[in-house]
Formats: C-alpha cells, sequence, structure tokens
C-alpha cells in the first residue's frame, strides 16, 4: 500500500514540475511579445540583452528541463538563478518606483506583473539551492555587467520614464553582486547539506 502511494506522490511531484516548467515557458514567450515594441525598434544583436525577464524564465526552464531528464548543469542553474533573482528583484522594485506610471495605464497587468515577477525570485532561491558551485559560475557575472553596461550605455534597458533613472541604475549595479552572493550562499549551503547527509 505504502508503495502504492508513493508512486501517487511521485506522480503528483512530476506533474507539478511540469506545470512550472510549461507556465515558465508561457511567461517567456509573453515576456517576448511584452518587449515586441522594444526589441522592433533595437538592432538584432541586441535583442538577447533587451528582454531580461522573458530570458530568465527560459534559462530556468532549460534548467528544469536538464534536470528532469537527469542532466543537471551546476553551472547553467547558477546562472539561471542569479538571473531568475536579479531581475525578479529588478522588476518589483521598478514597479513599485514609478508605480505611477505603471499602475495608473493598466492596474490588473502591473499587479499580476509585480507577483510573477516576485515568485521568480523565489523560483531563483529554490534552484539555488539544488546547485553546487561551479567555478564557471564567475561568468554570470560577465554576463550581468556587460547587461547592465548595454542597460544605461546604449539604452538597452526596459521603457519607463527617465525620472529616478540614476537611482534604478545603482540598483542595477548593486543586483549584479548581491544576486551573486545570494546564488553562491545557497549553493554553498546545498554543497554543506550534501556532505553532511553522507
Amino acid at each position: 500500500m505504502q508503495k502504492i502511494i508513493n508512486l501517487f506522490r511521485e506522480m503528483k511531484m512530476k506533474r507539478f514540475i511540469l506545470f512550472i516548467l510549461l507556465a515558465n515557458v508561457l511567461g517567456t514567450i509573453y515576456g517576448w511579445y511584452y518587449y515586441e515594441s522594444q526589441l522592433l525598434n533595437s538592432p538584432y544583436y541586441l535583442w538577447m540583452f533587451i528582454a531580461d525577464c522573458p530570458n530568465s524564465t527560459l534559462f530556468f526552464s532549460v534548467s528544469l528541463f536538464l534536470m528532469i531528464n537527469g542532466k543537471k548543469n551546476n553551472f547553467f542553474n547558477f546562472f539561471a538563478s542569479a538571473n531568475l533573482i536579479k531581475y525578479g528583484i529588478w522588476t518589483c522594485f521598478v514597479l513599485l518606483f514609478h508605480r505611477t506610471y505603471f499602475f495608473a495605464v493598466n492596474f490588473n497587468l502591473y499587479s499580476a506583473m509585480f507577483v510573477t515577477h516576485a515568485l521568480l525570485i523565489v523560483e531563483g532561491m529554490l534552484l539555488a539551492y539544488a546547485t553546487r558551485f561551479s567555478k564557471y559560475a564567475y561568468l554570470t557575472l560577465l554576463w550581468f555587467l556587460t547587461n547592465d553596461y548595454l542597460d544605461y550605455f546604449a539604452n538597452t534597458h526596459p521603457y519607463m520614464p527617465e525620472e529616478g533613472i540614476e537611482v534604478v541604475e545603482i540598483l542595477t549595479f548593486s543586483l549584479t553582486i548581491i544576486s551573486f552572493i545570494i546564488v553562491y550562499v545557497l549553493a554553498k549551503h546545498y554543497e554543506k547539506s550534501i556532505l553532511l547527509s553522507d
């Protein structure tokens, strides 16, 4: 009887993971659609640096897919986790910082965006706690710094009011370090828990 119960639990867990995977894939597609105007008005070689949040959910989807298929990649997990945390926090902050601009346009849309981007932070932290630190993880910093530079020196950041842009810029560069440290600490904690369990 216990085996049957465990089997049902496994099936429910697999369905839940597949649901999360599907939700992130759909979120990625909608995110690219949201950025459609900005993407079409930008050179194609900058596209990968524009849609930060949709790219983050894409990275998470790839990580989850690899894990489901027993091909976990610790570097990519670290990379995806840091992106989810950084851009989840960034978006929630910007939506509140410019609340009169965003929420006045479409309260329901941006309320939903706030909640879903808060969930990105949760996803990132959960993924980080299932990740071993890789020496290649430092490439995440290179990606972030390149993205940050282009955001504020080539204007690839999402459309938003110019008022207070220097505050958002400082936050962006700060989150590069903060998100890396968060994932590093969680990954090390995961490694320690594995050693203790052995």
